[in-house]
């Protein structure tokens, strides 16, 4: 990425600068989740806020995946119990 974008060391999301308390430094954050090679599927972030979305879309990715219910689907509703 950095031979194709500069970096303004500012964050896209919450505005923090490099330098201040928040903006620590920046990194460049995939936006698809399908790291393709194009340069505007890409934004620059903070630090906190590249590893919450990051935590976030891996929370929903879970969620739509039917991890809720375990893998053995252990807890669903007329699955009979071993008593």
């Amino acid at each position: 990425m950095a031979r194709y974008k500069t970096k303004t060391g500012a964050c896209t999301s919450c505005g923090a600068e490099v330098g201040t308390e928040r903006g620590r430094g920046t990194e460049w954050a995939n936006v698809s989740g399908r790291y393709l090679r194009d340069l505007d599927d890409f934004v620059e972030l903070c630090i906190l806020c590249h590893r919450e979305r990051d935590r976030l879309s891996r929370r929903a990715k879970s969620l739509v995946g039917g991890a809720a219910s375990g893998p053995t689907g252990a807890g669903q509703r007329g699955t009979p119990s071993n008593e």
